[in-house]
Protein backbone atom coordinates (compact mmCIF):
# COMPACT_ATOMS: atom_id res chain seq x y z
CA UNK A 1 0.00 0.00 0.00
CA UNK A 2 1.65 3.12 -0.89
CA UNK A 3 2.43 5.31 1.61
CA UNK A 4 0.46 8.90 1.97
CA UNK A 5 2.36 12.14 2.57
CA UNK A 6 2.42 13.81 6.33
CA UNK A 7 1.27 17.37 6.91
CA UNK A 8 4.64 18.10 7.55
CA UNK A 9 5.56 16.94 4.31
CA UNK A 10 2.65 18.43 2.37
CA UNK A 11 3.48 22.07 4.27
CA UNK A 12 6.58 22.99 1.95
CA UNK A 13 4.58 22.11 -1.51
CA UNK A 14 2.07 23.95 -0.07
CA UNK A 15 3.84 27.47 0.17
CA UNK A 16 5.37 26.50 -3.09
CA UNK A 17 2.45 26.39 -4.66
CA UNK A 18 0.98 29.31 -2.96
CA UNK A 19 4.44 31.41 -3.56
CA UNK A 20 4.06 30.55 -7.31
CA UNK A 21 0.11 31.50 -7.60
CA UNK A 22 1.51 34.75 -6.34
CA UNK A 23 3.79 35.20 -8.73
CA UNK A 24 1.39 34.35 -11.41
CA UNK A 25 -1.16 36.69 -10.23
CA UNK A 26 1.41 39.40 -10.14
CA UNK A 27 1.59 39.85 -6.20
CA UNK A 28 4.98 39.73 -4.19
CA UNK A 29 5.73 39.20 -1.20
CA UNK A 30 6.42 41.95 1.11
CA UNK A 31 10.38 41.92 1.85
CA UNK A 32 11.49 40.38 4.64
CA UNK A 33 12.51 42.68 7.50
CA UNK A 34 15.93 43.30 8.09
CA UNK A 35 17.59 41.12 10.82
CA UNK A 36 18.53 42.49 14.31
CA UNK A 37 21.48 44.29 15.33
CA UNK A 38 24.41 42.01 16.59
CA UNK A 39 25.37 41.84 19.77
CA UNK A 40 28.75 43.22 18.61
CA UNK A 41 27.31 45.98 16.64
CA UNK A 42 25.38 47.29 19.58
CA UNK A 43 28.59 46.48 21.99
CA UNK A 44 31.03 47.65 19.61
CA UNK A 45 30.82 51.44 20.07
CA UNK A 46 30.30 51.11 23.96
CA UNK A 47 33.89 49.09 24.39
CA UNK A 48 35.70 51.93 22.25
CA UNK A 49 34.33 54.61 23.93
CA UNK A 50 34.74 52.73 27.40
CA UNK A 51 38.79 52.06 25.99
CA UNK A 52 39.36 55.72 25.34
CA UNK A 53 38.05 57.13 28.34
CA UNK A 54 40.34 54.15 30.25
CA UNK A 55 43.12 55.39 28.35
CA UNK A 56 42.45 59.55 28.87
CA UNK A 57 42.64 58.31 32.49
CA UNK A 58 45.61 56.30 32.79
CA UNK A 59 47.36 59.44 30.46
CA UNK A 60 45.59 61.93 33.20
CA UNK A 61 46.04 60.01 36.46
CA UNK A 62 49.56 58.70 35.67
CA UNK A 63 51.54 58.84 39.06
CA UNK A 64 54.46 59.93 37.50
CA UNK A 65 53.61 62.30 34.58
CA UNK A 66 49.93 62.75 35.34
CA UNK A 67 50.18 65.95 37.14
CA UNK A 68 52.04 67.57 34.44
CA UNK A 69 49.79 66.42 31.87
CA UNK A 70 46.95 67.69 33.64
CA UNK A 71 48.53 71.34 34.21
CA UNK A 72 49.69 71.02 30.49
CA UNK A 73 46.28 70.43 29.09
CA UNK A 74 44.64 73.10 31.36
CA UNK A 75 46.93 75.55 30.52
CA UNK A 76 46.43 74.80 26.76
CA UNK A 77 42.82 75.28 27.35
CA UNK A 78 42.64 78.28 28.89
CA UNK A 79 45.31 80.15 26.26
CA UNK A 80 42.64 78.38 23.79
CA UNK A 81 39.98 79.96 25.26
CA UNK A 82 41.63 83.14 25.50
CA UNK A 83 42.25 83.48 22.11
CA UNK A 84 38.68 82.47 20.85
CA UNK A 85 37.28 85.26 23.22
CA UNK A 86 40.05 87.89 21.62
CA UNK A 87 39.03 86.77 18.04
CA UNK A 88 35.02 87.61 19.07
CA UNK A 89 35.81 90.90 20.29
CA UNK A 90 37.48 91.50 17.29
CA UNK A 91 34.79 90.15 15.09
CA UNK A 92 32.22 91.86 17.34
CA UNK A 93 34.47 95.21 16.78
CA UNK A 94 34.77 94.68 13.35
CA UNK A 95 30.88 93.84 12.61
CA UNK A 96 30.41 97.07 14.98
CA UNK A 97 32.07 98.85 12.45
CA UNK A 98 30.70 97.78 9.35
CA UNK A 99 27.46 98.36 10.54
CA UNK A 100 28.14 102.19 11.99
CA UNK A 101 29.97 102.80 8.48
CA UNK A 102 26.71 101.26 6.70
CA UNK A 103 24.71 103.66 8.43
CA UNK A 104 26.74 106.48 7.78
CA UNK A 105 26.55 105.51 4.14
CA UNK A 106 23.38 105.60 3.99
CA UNK A 107 22.41 108.59 5.97
CA UNK A 108 25.12 110.47 3.80
CA UNK A 109 23.51 108.76 0.46
CA UNK A 110 22.30 112.38 -1.04
CA UNK A 111 24.89 114.89 -0.66
CA UNK A 112 23.71 117.87 1.67
CA UNK A 113 21.73 120.49 -0.27
CA UNK A 114 24.61 123.40 -0.40
CA UNK A 115 23.91 127.02 -1.70
CA UNK A 116 24.96 128.22 -4.83
CA UNK A 117 27.90 130.91 -4.41
CA UNK A 118 27.37 134.45 -5.11
CA UNK A 119 28.54 136.11 -7.96
CA UNK A 120 32.33 137.40 -6.48
CA UNK A 121 32.61 133.77 -5.22
CA UNK A 122 31.95 132.52 -8.29
CA UNK A 123 33.91 134.58 -10.10
CA UNK A 124 36.98 133.80 -7.99
CA UNK A 125 36.35 130.13 -8.41
CA UNK A 126 35.83 130.04 -12.12
CA UNK A 127 39.74 132.46 -12.23
CA UNK A 128 41.63 130.11 -9.66
CA UNK A 129 40.18 127.20 -11.80
CA UNK A 130 41.57 128.84 -15.51
CA UNK A 131 44.23 130.35 -13.91
CA UNK A 132 45.80 126.46 -13.02
CA UNK A 133 47.20 126.45 -16.34
CA UNK A 134 49.99 128.04 -17.08
CA UNK A 135 49.02 128.68 -20.93
CA UNK A 136 46.14 130.34 -20.29
CA UNK A 137 47.01 134.53 -20.40
CA UNK A 138 46.41 135.53 -17.00
CA UNK A 139 46.64 139.48 -17.78
CA UNK A 140 44.68 139.43 -21.39
CA UNK A 141 41.70 137.48 -19.69
CA UNK A 142 38.33 139.21 -18.02
CA UNK A 143 36.12 136.99 -16.25
CA UNK A 144 32.61 138.66 -14.86
CA UNK A 145 29.80 136.69 -13.51
CA UNK A 146 25.78 137.79 -13.20
CA UNK A 147 23.76 135.77 -11.97
CA UNK A 148 25.66 132.68 -12.10
CA UNK A 149 26.08 133.50 -15.81
CA UNK A 150 30.26 133.64 -16.07
CA UNK A 151 31.41 136.27 -19.07
CA UNK A 152 34.34 135.86 -20.55
CA UNK A 153 36.61 138.57 -22.85
CA UNK A 154 40.16 139.04 -23.78
CA UNK A 155 42.51 137.97 -26.12
CA UNK A 156 43.76 134.26 -26.35
CA UNK A 157 46.28 133.23 -28.57
CA UNK A 158 44.99 129.88 -30.43
CA UNK A 159 41.37 128.97 -31.59
CA UNK A 160 41.39 126.27 -29.82
CA UNK A 161 41.73 127.61 -26.60
CA UNK A 162 38.29 129.52 -26.99
CA UNK A 163 36.09 126.38 -26.79
CA UNK A 164 38.62 124.35 -24.23
CA UNK A 165 38.16 127.45 -21.54
CA UNK A 166 34.41 127.80 -22.31
CA UNK A 167 33.93 123.74 -21.57
CA UNK A 168 36.06 124.30 -18.74
CA UNK A 169 34.17 127.16 -17.27
CA UNK A 170 30.81 124.98 -18.01
CA UNK A 171 31.64 122.25 -16.00
CA UNK A 172 32.49 124.93 -12.51
CA UNK A 173 29.43 124.03 -10.31
CA UNK A 174 27.32 127.00 -10.19
CA UNK A 175 27.69 127.90 -13.41
CA UNK A 176 24.43 128.67 -15.41
CA UNK A 177 25.34 129.67 -18.60
CA UNK A 178 28.83 131.03 -20.35
CA UNK A 179 28.62 134.04 -22.82
CA UNK A 180 32.36 133.55 -24.48
CA UNK A 181 33.80 136.87 -25.90
CA UNK A 182 37.06 135.55 -26.27
CA UNK A 183 38.46 136.28 -29.50
CA UNK A 184 42.31 135.95 -31.49
CA UNK A 185 44.91 138.82 -31.55
CA UNK A 186 43.98 141.44 -33.98
CA UNK A 187 40.47 140.33 -34.34
CA UNK A 188 37.34 141.63 -32.92
CA UNK A 189 35.35 140.64 -30.26
CA UNK A 190 32.09 138.56 -31.28
CA UNK A 191 30.17 141.00 -29.57
CA UNK A 192 31.35 144.24 -31.29
CA UNK A 193 31.08 142.32 -34.93
CA UNK A 194 27.86 143.72 -35.36
CA UNK A 195 28.76 147.31 -33.89
CA UNK A 196 31.62 147.28 -36.54
CA UNK A 197 29.81 146.07 -39.27
CA UNK A 198 26.74 148.51 -39.26
CA UNK A 199 30.04 151.45 -39.60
Amino acid sequence: MPRTATTTERQPLRDLARRLTDLAGGRREPPAPPPPPSAWRIAAPMTLAGAAAGAGLMYFLDPAQGKRRRHVTRDRLLAAARRTGRRLQRFRRRVAADAYGLTRRVTHAEPPDTPLPNDPTLAQKVESILFRDPAVPKGRLNINVVDGVVVLRGEVEHPDQIAALEREVRQIPGVRDVENYLHLPHTPAPNKLDALEAQ
